[in-house]
Parts: C-alpha cells; structure tokens; sequence
C-alpha cells in the first residue's frame, strides 16, 4: 500500500467517511473530523508512518484540508524525517 492510501485509511478511521469517498479537498469539518481528532490523526501518522512532525508545522489553521495533511506526511517521508 502507498503512503496516499495508508494516509486516507488512517483518515478514514477518523472520519465519517471510507476511504473511497474521501477526496483531497474535503474540509476536515465536512466530514466529522474536530481539532480532537486532529491532534488523534497527527498521532496514528507518526505511529503508523514511522515519522515525526516537527511541532512548529502542525499549525491548525494550516491543516484544514486532507490534502494540507497529505502535502506535510509526503515532506517528512520523502525527506526521511
């Protein structure tokens, strides 16, 4: 499994949709995911993903879309982070 589906499965978990409907510009509000589960998603990436996000990049006004978290999980595995 590449890393994009792994990221929609994890997102899919967190939200009310599977991942099969999930598209890249979905708000996170739109489909059942709050600042809680937010702070849950950048969790089960770490984990799941082997990687960890520098804190100053978890801004949440800047992670508002699936595809903001998308952008920042393909930086730190492309970047081997």
């Amino acid at each position: 499994m590449n890393h994009k589906n792994k990221v929609l499965n994890i997102i899919s978990e967190l939200s009310v949709l599977s991942n099969s409907e999930i598209d890249l510009e979905d708000k996170f509000t739109d489909i059942g995911i709050d600042s809680l589960k937010i702070v849950e998603l950048i969790i089960k990436l770490e984990e799941e993903l082997n990687i960890k996000f520098d804190d100053g990049e978890l801004d949440p006004s800047k992670l508002i879309a699936v595809k903001n978290v998308l952008e920042l999980t393909e930086k730190y595995l492309l970047a081997g982070v």
